[in-house]
């Protein structure tokens, strides 16, 4: 059948086979995306019943909603057979991935928490698995689980809870007919009983064996020994093979793969939450807390979690002040121009927090966990002695398996902060535990659990303790930063949380959706600092280069008058004037802009976007040396970053240093590619003479950007440069153009009209781009596209206006 079309779904390709159906991935031919069809057998689509069975249990299963079951896009039919179309999942099964010893068991956990809700939510809708297996547990590439196969593939068998149990006749089916998966069935499937949700519990409990001892509980030579073994023998204690597991997890085995259903967990929601306590009880390398404390003989530890059912993910993200010592102290350490004038990193104790996982699957709890690791790495950023690395960097690592040793040398840092987050309704619980990766052994950990609202004692026992465990001295105006927190009511901050959650996706579209979360966020609390100071950096941004979606006559003002309001309500948020330095940088005040980022890295040294921005000051004033040892300070405290990467380049291109700026950029390229990076590279080349290298790399950038308008740009002036007067005009009407539909910074076509020899068409765009506070003229003095007019006295008078002198 490959090749053919059912429908309007053309199958690519048979995944799986059998006398239960047949799965493929199709290509949805309208919506252009990989799909997975599994088709009822001839036999089955002939018997009226069998159909009638798969229609209504299908309609059950599509209206199911959960992150880790695998969803249900259609039921269809064609030519006479039905088929369900379902979403297709890139990924490896879990069978594929148990090793001989098992896995670690808070990998294990892991996976097996997202596994057993879905389970869950499944039995709340009133339908059984039936065959629970490795095989029907898909691990997504990124990391989400997702449960497989319900109940269809068992036509024969009923897999309803609720409602009379029809007798096997009504089926056509033999008395005691057995489906299912061997080793993984339960004595009442066996036996050919009727079967419930406490069946599926079982089965559950062999998987979860099987992935923390990396064998069966019940084994055999022969079917026979094996069924004999699940009906009669009680396993092997897992603390026998695997001597490492907590003496916690073998009671709850036990209880899972007990013969008597009425022994067993009742529902898969309470395996759910003791599993979910059992993995903050192995997280925390501390005594864990009430009421999850030491384990009695009246009420055992997985007891106790279960009575916390409601903690399932995340927390929040305070991403409070961000602020340290140092300020004045930077001009102090770039008293030499040279790259060496970078403060030494041996100051510093390196920390890193890697991104908290979410332990609900639920990828709408994202926010919350992205935004707790930003709490904690905002906590640890108030500590002088502390080098934290940014938020952009470890959010790499979001979802990826990596060696601690690796993660460390690639971030430059000697220990590392790592951890979950849990969350129901208003609780919300937090485990983290600090790393040394040179031995991958935990210094210390804990866990947190109460209100959303009791959040914000986080930051401070967080770096207290990492302060403590790596004997790095917290100062009285560290404890100072640490006990000034601005709490704010829960529906603020859930405001808050979400539109960090997008403003982080920095595209245009995401940032607007953030602003219109921090702006709700502000109705409900006017003094709301941290929003402010959000709000700023969104609009500084909408109207920066990259973005220009906004004019900057627009952006510019409205980014000022929220960084001024967020330092008028709290003026020790070092992202606040981080926000009012690029703003008023922005509006040609520059020594305000000094001051603001100044300000910003004396409250917090950490602070990579700060120094980033004040790359951009140094190098718009003509201070070449500093710009490349501010760059390079960034570099080390956000060390993955594409944008605060090229830095170095972009330092070394304004200075005319355009073979280290290629060096640079080639160097970024062979890690990954970044249209910023094409872009500069292009520029570069372009100006050392290499037109035809340049033009390469701009058409690079150009698909990657689906054709920015500031790569356009570039294009076109390195065609006038090498010649090519037809293709540069040609842009030049795309630029005008697009000038015609929408705001365009009037600084490309100025520079395009200087390219192209036409000094007073530049200049006119240039006094519009003045009049419009084009940012790019921020460059005006050291930007190699103004060569060609820079004697030009209209040029001097510009540079004036600009608050500018020749560099």
């Amino acid at each position: 059948m490959t090749g053919r079309t059912l429908n309007h779904y053309l199958l690519l390709e048979e995944v799986r086979g059998g006398g239960m159906g047949e799965v493929w991935l199709a290509e949805d031919t309208r919506l252009g995306r990989k799909v997975a069809l599994k088709v009822l057998p001839p036999e089955f689509a002939a018997d009226p019943l069998r159909r009638k069975r798969f229609e209504r249990e299908s309609k059950l299963l599509a209206a199911l909603n959960h992150p880790n079951i695998v969803t249900i896009h259609a039921v269809e039919e064609c030519e006479g057979r039905p088929f369900l179309v379902m979403e297709w999942i890139e990924g490896r099964p879990l069978e594929e991935m148990i090793p001989f010893e098992g896995l670690p068991l808070r990998s294990c956990l892991e996976i097996a928490i997202p596994m057993v809700g879905a389970v869950a939510e499944a039995h709340r809708a009133g339908i059984v698995h039936r065959d629970l297996k490795p095989a029907n547990i898909m691990v997504r590439t990124d990391g989400m689980v997702k449960v497989v196969d319900f109940g269809i593939s068992k036509m024969e068998e009923v897999t309803l809870l609720d409602g009379p149990f029809p007798g096997r006749g009504d089926l056509n089916t033999a008395e005691g007919l057995v489906v299912g998966t061997l080793h993984y069935m339960s004595p009442q499937q066996l036996e050919g009983h009727q079967v419930d949700a406490r069946s599926d519990i079982f089965s559950l409990g062999v998987m979860l064996y099987e992935m923390a001892t990396g064998r069966r509980p019940f084994q055999g030579a022969s079917s026979a020994s094996v069924v004999s073994a699940i009906l009669r023998d009680a396993p092997r204690p897992a603390l026998e093979i695997k001597p490492s597991l907590p003496a916690a997890i073998e009671p709850i085995l036990r209880r899972c793969l007990a013969k008597d259903p009425a022994q067993r967990y009742q529902s898969a929601q309470e395996l759910h939450d003791v599993l979910a306590g059992l993995l903050l009880g192995a997280t925390a390398t501390a005594p864990l807390a009430e009421p999850l404390g030491s384990a009695t003989a009246e009420e055992p530890i997985h007891a106790r979690a279960g009575r916390r059912r409601g903690l399932v993910v995340a927390a929040a993200v305070l991403a409070a002040a961000l602020l340290l010592a140092g300020g004045a102290w930077l001009r102090s350490q770039w008293a030499a121009p040279p790259e060496a004038a970078v403060p030494a990193a041996a100051a510093n104790v390196a920390v890193a927090v890697l991104p908290l996982r979410n332990l609900s699957g639920d990828p709408e709890q994202e926010y919350f966990s992205e935004g707790t690791t930003e709490a904690v790495i905002a906590g640890l950023a108030k500590i002088g002695g502390l080098r934290v690395t940014s938020r952009n960097s470890v959010m790499r690592y979001k979802g990826i398996q990596k060696p601690l040793p690796e993660i460390a040398r690639e971030l430059g840092v000697g220990y590392i902060v790592e951890g979950s987050v849990m969350r129901s309704g208003d609780e919300v619980m937090i485990v983290v535990q600090l790393v040394d990766p040179k031995t991958d052994g935990a210094l210390w950990g804990d866990n947190y659990h109460g209100k959303l609202s009791d959040i914000f004692t986080l930051q401070q026992n967080v770096a207290e303790a990492v302060a403590r465990e790596t004997k790095v001295e917290i100062t009285s105006a560290d404890r100072t930063r640490l006990a000034r927190v601005q709490e704010v009511d829960t529906e603020v901050y859930e405001m808050y949380l979400k539109g960090r959650f997008h403003q982080n996706k920095r595209t245009p579209e995401a940032l607007l959706t953030a602003l219109d979360y921090f702006e709700k966020a502000l109705d409900l609390d006017p003094r709301y600092a941290l929003a402010w100071a959000a709000k700023a950096d969104c609009y500084a941004s909408l109207g920066s280069f990259g973005y220009a979606v906004m004019p900057p006559l627009e952006a510019i003002p409205k980014a000022k008058e929220a960084a001024e309001r967020a330092i008028e309500l709290d003026d020790s948020l070092s992202e606040a004037h981080t926000a009012l330095g690029l703003a008023t940088m922005q509006g040609w005040e520059w020594p305000q802009a000094e001051r603001e980022l100044d300000r910003a890295l004396e409250l917090n040294p950490s602070n990579a976007d700060a120094f980033h921005r004040y790359t951009i000051y140094l190098t718009a004033m003509g201070r070449h040396g500093e710009a490349v040892a501010a760059a390079l300070k960034a570099q080390q405290l956000d060390p993955l970053s594409p944008i605060i990467g090229q830095g170095v380049a972009t330092a070394h291109f304004f200075a005319g240093n355009y073979e280290e700026a290629i060096r640079r950029c080639e160097e970024k390229l062979q890690k990954e590619p970044f249209w910023l990076t094409h872009l500069l590279l292009g520029q570069s080349y372009s100006q050392a003479g290499d037109h035809a290298a340049a033009d390469g790399h701009f058409r690079k950038a150009l698909d990657l950007t689906q054709g920015n308008p500031f790569v356009l740009g570039a294009m076109g002036r390195n065609h006038a440069r090498w010649g090519r007067t037809a293709e540069a005009r040609k842009v030049l009407e795309q630029l005008l153009e697009r000038s015609r539909a929408g705001y365009l910074a009037p600084t490309l076509a100025a520079k395009l009209h200087f390219a192209l020899g036409e000094p007073d068409q530049g200049f006119t765009w240039l006094y519009k781009a003045l009049a419009e506070r084009d940012q790019s003229l921020g460059f005006l003095a050291v930007d190699p596209d103004y060569a060609t007019v820079r004697s030009d006295p209209r040029f001097a008078r510009l540079l004036e206006q600009v608050g500018l002198r020749r560099a």
